[in-house]
């Protein structure tokens, strides 16, 4: 037993100094589970890693600049010339295409008609006698004017009426070899009252005060239409309150609906203002005693607006000469052009049917402000020099000043793509 421990010490002596040697020896004896490359492996991997890193640094730092350019942008803010305008004067304008007078600008007219109608009770008794009323047109086959004074006698089947207002009718013209009898369009009423007196055309009418002369059948009238309105008897009608009441209502409606609808359907290039036009009205209140229906009557009215409506640009062009000084035609806008204030002068007087010439007064406070070509200054910025980018808007003189927002701010240069750059413009003036 003793001799088994004796030999187990010495093999581990041995051991030991086997270990010894190993690690004091000249040779380094490797450990079995360490790979022969081990050193040569490590050093690749490391160089792998190396090459990787740089391959994906290059690849982000290429994004970010491709990201960067695609998300480029530029937000420009400029202020042009502007001049306050404190406006009161007055225009002249005509719708003569042959017009010479440099002093006077271009108007047209638009006509525009539209139809309303309200139900008026009846709440009265009435006994009345009313006289047929209407239009007639005048014709003159001789080659000279007729004259024709008020409470001129018209007839047609043994029923006198008489012109309202005395009318001249013009005299017959030569149209391409045929005489063409002049016309024109007058007022009649029936001289007595009565249902009798309710006539609808066609139908001719003589003039009996040129009886026994060559002008008798020369100078006649037709009747295109009715005259209505003529009743002898007693009916239910409507108060004279309600029937005011109910006309007013409808004309009120139909004149805010014209001067909508004349805003709206007027072209580009004009400007339609209220007070330039005239509204006419007619209904057929005079039919109660013969359309009513005992409980009601529906009261219609049509209104027609005659509007004159400016010519844009030639009103800002004579605003610009009076209210600026040296203007030479540069291209500006003129703020609120349709919202000054307007009235046209003498309009009481105009012949709506025939307006040649006209005057109008306009006032207000506005101001002018000088355009410039968007596109053109987008084009001259794309791929300019952020450092130099200033000398750009020196080739546009009515721009004061421009200022330049650039991102990513380290770009050196505008985005070439002009869908990148941005112009806000600054007022200078409030």
């Amino acid at each position: 037993m003793l001799r088994k421990k004796v030999q187990d010490l010495k093999f581990s002596k041995k051991v030991t100094h086997a270990s010894e040697a190993a690690v004091s020896g000249s040779t380094l004896t490797r450990h079995p589970s360490i790979p022969k490359n081990f050193g040569t492996h490590k050093n690749k991997m490391n160089k792998k890693i190396v090459i990787y890193t740089i391959i994906a640094l290059v690849i982000l730092v290429g994004a970010f600049f491709v990201v960067s350019w695609a998300f480029a942008n530029v937000a420009v803010k400029v202020t042009t010339t502007e001049a306050s305008m404190d406006i009161d004067d007055v225009i002249l304008a005509t719708n003569k295409t042959d017009n010479i007078n440099p002093e006077m600008i271009k108007f047209e007219t638009i006509k525009l008609s539209e139809k309303d109608s309200a139900g008026v009770p009846l709440t009265e008794t009435r006994k009345v006698e009313e006289q047929a009323s209407g239009q007639v047109t005048l014709y003159n086959e001789l080659t000279a004017s007729q004259k024709l004074i008020v409470k001129t006698r018209l007839e047609s089947n043994g029923k006198v009426y008489r012109l309202t207002k005395a009318v001249t009718v013009p005299a017959a013209s030569l149209v391409n070899g045929k005489l063409v009898a002049g016309n024109v369009d007058a007022a009649v009423l029936a001289d007595k009252p009565g249902q009798s007196y309710n006539i609808t055309g066609p139908l001719k009418m003589s003039l009996p005060g040129l009886a026994g002369t060559n002008k008798y059948s020369k100078v006649y009238a037709n009747l295109s239409e009715k005259l209505s309105g003529g009743f002898v008897g007693e009916v239910k009608t409507a108060s004279k309150k309600d029937m005011d009441n109910a006309m007013a209502m409808l004309e009120q409606r139909l004149q805010e609906s014209l001067l909508r609808k004349a805003k709206a359907e007027t072209p580009d290039g004009f400007v339609f203002y209220d007070d330039g036009s005239f509204i006419s009205s007619a209904n057929n209140k005079d039919e109660i005693y013969t359309k009513a229906n005992g409980v009601s009557f529906d009261v219609e009215a049509e209104s027609t607006l005659v509007g004159i409506i400016i010519d844009k640009a030639a009103l800002k062009n004579v605003l610009a000469k009076k209210k600026i000084a040296n203007y030479a035609g540069d291209d500006i806008t003129i703020d609120g052009l349709e919202t000054l204030g307007f009235s046209l002068i003498g309009k009481k007087n105009l012949d709506w049917n025939n307006l040649t010439n006209i005057s109008f007064r306009v006032t207000g406070k506005s101001k002018a402000v000088w355009n410039f070509d968007e596109n053109l200054l987008k084009s001259k910025l794309s791929g300019a020099k952020k450092s130099g980018y200033q000398s750009v808007f020196t080739e546009f003189p009515m721009i004061e000043r421009a200022e330049a927002s650039v991102r990513p701010f380290w770009l050196l240069n505008f985005p070439t793509d002009v869908s990148k750059i941005s112009i806000e413009r600054v007022n200078s003036i409030k």
